[in-house]
């Protein structure tokens, strides 16, 4: 008979907790795992809202480089025209030199003339011409000659300063342009280069997002499992009470089950060689009432 009491609160000590374990590990992991879905799912939230900032600066980096590269075919197209009249002009500077320096010659020719005849040329021409008319009109053609000699080299002069002066304004205005591109040029580099880092970034976070979107979804489907499971174990355990604080919490404050003397504790050596007690054995008479703790 004490042998059947001894078994019989052994059994009372480990039923008990066993048929509240199942609940309170259960509960304990659903807590878990619904905390666990709460802050995947508010990472999942920043990460979206990260990706798609991202994407929204890539897209106003996708516009900047487009505008970028219409601006350097504009200005590849001005530098190119430049380039076109900067040639002709230059063309047409080396054009009127050759006509200063001829201009030049026939004048000089025309001076030499003059000297040679000396000052004596109008009186010999007076004096070797029967008729007046031809002498005045003889001076007349070298004023008028003298003249337009004057006159086209002034002109000539005049054109080769305007020439000189576009080049120079030309040869600015290239400068600039090759500045402006050379600054477009360094500018498309970096956009490209940053375009290229945010979408390795996206990327990145696609994956991750994807890969705790199937996260979100095993641990909701095993909060769902867990769920179920606590309802069926309410239903076949209505009287179940409440989860306390747990026996680490009330050691040393739980009631004894019965009032009679401890026999053997808990992991202590039994008689067999190598065995040890699982619970703790009371010694009592039989017919001793047994309490649950």
């Amino acid at each position: 008979m004490v042998s059947r009491l001894i078994v019989v609160i052994l059994v009372s000590l480990v039923m008990g907790p066993l048929s509240a374990s199942p609940m309170t590990q259960n509960e304990e992991k659903l807590r878990l795992l619904r905390q666990r879905i709460g802050q995947l799912q508010q990472e999942l939230t920043q990460e979206v809202g990260q990706r798609d900032a991202l994407r929204q600066q890539l897209e106003r980096q996708e516009r900047e480089i487009n505008a970028l590269q219409r601006a350097l075919a504009t200005t590849s197209s001005k530098l190119s025209k430049q380039n076109q009249r900067l040639k002709h002009l230059r063309v047409e500077t080396a054009k009127r030199q050759t006509d200063l320096q001829l201009q030049h010659q026939q004048l000089a020719l025309l001076i030499k003339a003059k000297y040679m005849a000396g000052p004596q040329e109008p009186l010999r021409l007076l004096l070797n011409q029967q008729d007046p008319m031809v002498v005045d009109r003889t001076f007349t053609y070298y004023r008028y000659i003298a003249r337009a000699r004057n006159d086209r080299l002034r002109r000539i002069s005049s054109d080769l300063t305007a020439l000189r002066q576009a080049e120079q304004e030309l040869i600015q205005a290239q400068r600039e342009l090759q500045a402006l591109r050379t600054a477009q040029n360094e500018r498309r580099e970096q956009l490209n280069a940053s375009r290229k880092q945010r979408r390795l970034l996206i990327s990145k976070l696609d994956q991750r997002i994807s890969s705790g979107d199937r996260e979100l979804q095993g641990l909701q489907q095993d909060a769902k499992r867990l769920s179920t499971l606590l309802s069926k174990l309410r239903q076949q355990l209505p009287d179940l009470p409440a989860p306390g604080p747990g026996f680490a919490t009330m050691r040393g404050h739980l009631p004894l089950p019965v009032a009679a003397p401890i026999h053997a504790r808990f992991g202590q050596p039994r008689r067999v060689p190598g065995t040890y007690w699982r619970g703790v054995m009371f010694h009592a008479p039989a017919g001793t009432p047994v309490s649950a703790i």
